[in-house]
């Protein structure tokens, strides 16, 4: 069975970018490419593979990124596409010092989801076969064109052709070539992976950005009976998303986020506004009460998950010890009841995209605006 793989990155002023720390806006380059060193049956390759380039890139660079220590093979199984290149490019990101990616965005996905059918179904190649540039796509989706900063990087592409037969962990093979094996494109792909002047003015403080993955399988495609291809984009949304109800409260801090409440009325003080609330009258924050698992007798609406240091707000400085402890898990610097996790919120033994999106939920109330409940700093949330 033979197998070949080709990649494409889209730019901005791709000729100018192509100097190492243009602007600050992206880490150093290896000084030549890193192939692939280790198999490809599943986490333990792609652990192998991962930690040989960063030990190569160390020795290189004379940087002293650490090694990375991957899920086990059932929880990276149960993840999404998207998840797996979230985790490993904000892993990429944080040990170089690069803030993390806010998250996996459904918009986004949907526009990578369609381009990587369009090219699969069309036999076509490339960032603008349908006429149009990646920024350009990426703008006729309504809600990123409504609501969107500007960024000089938007997509990465590959494709894993076969003559036969299932191609092995395409998805996780093309974050490591964007980031290892990119030197004939100047490093461009990688660039897009690191890249920073992110406009960091929406959600969570120290986290910006947002991802989609498109995977489309099949064939014929470029006269090989079986292709995979790859599709990654990324915006920088604009410091009102997501405002679905347009009355200038972001849905992560709106206490009616489906229903038009500028003054945020809240009779109760259950956090639940008065306009979508069916007892306005009446406090009843106790249902749903899922976090911490079991419940804290402060329904999931008022409590505020990520009030670490247990006070009237959910602030910098909770984000701050928030991004201290994001990507660790059991198999790196495990949380244990010595030393927890802050934003284990589910208490699944990790701090992943799923709990910062809870942060984020939280991330901006206070004493003026949709105000945490009385807490105590340092009560256990989860038992290890």
């Amino acid at each position: 069975m033979k197998k070949f793989l080709i990649v494409l990155s889209a730019w901005f002023f791709a000729t100018v970018m192509v100097v190492p720390l243009i602007g600050g806006s992206y880490p150093a380059d290896p000084t030549a490419d890193i192939p692939w060193s280790c198999g490809f049956t599943g986490v333990s390759d792609i652990q192998c593979s991962f930690n040989n380039a960063r030990s190569t890139e160390n020795s290189q660079l004379g940087t002293s990124l650490p090694l990375l220590i991957l899920p086990t093979q059932a929880t990276w199984n149960a993840i999404s596409d998207g998840e797996k290149v979230l985790w490993l490019i904000n892993r990429e990101r944080i040990d170089r010092g690069v803030d993390p990616l806010a998250d996996i965005e459904a918009n986004v996905t949907g526009v990578a989801e369609t381009y990587a059918n369009y090219l699969l179904h069309n036999d076509e190649w490339g960032h603008n076969a349908d006429g149009r540039t990646p920024w350009e796509r990426l703008a006729d989706n309504p809600d990123i064109g409504a609501c969107h900063d500007n960024l000089s990087v938007a997509e990465n592409l590959a494709a894993f052709f076969s003559t036969g037969g299932a191609i092995a962990i395409p998805v996780e093979r093309s974050v490591y070539m964007w980031m290892y094996q990119d030197a004939g494109s100047s490093w461009g792909h990688r660039h897009t992976i690191l890249w920073y002047p992110y406009n960091d003015d929406s959600g969570t403080t120290g986290m910006e950005g947002f991802l989609g993955i498109g995977r489309a399988s099949g064939g014929p495609y470029q006269g090989w009976p079986f292709a995979e291809i790859i599709v990654m984009n990324v915006f920088d949304p604009c410091a009102s998303w997501a405002n679905s109800d347009g009355d200038g409260i972001p849905d992560d801090e709106d206490n009616c986020p489906m229903d038009f409440n500028p003054n945020q009325e809240d009779a109760d003080g259950d956090c639940i506004g008065d306009v979508c609330d069916p007892e306005p009258d009446v406090y009843d924050p106790s249902a749903p009460d899922s976090y911490p698992p079991g419940g804290n007798d402060i329904g999931d609406a008022c409590d505020c998950e990520g009030n670490f240091n247990g006070d009237s707000d959910c602030d910098g400085s909770d984000a701050a010890s928030f991004k201290a402890d994001f990507g660790r898990n059991p198999m790196s610097d495990p949380c244990t009841t010595v030393n927890p996790c802050n934003g284990d919120f589910s208490c699944d033994g990790d701090v992943d995209g799923s709990d910062a999106a809870l942060f984020k939920q939280d991330f901006g109330r206070s004493q003026f605006q949709n105000p945490c409940p009385a807490c105590e700093s340092g009560v256990e949330w989860c038992g290890y």
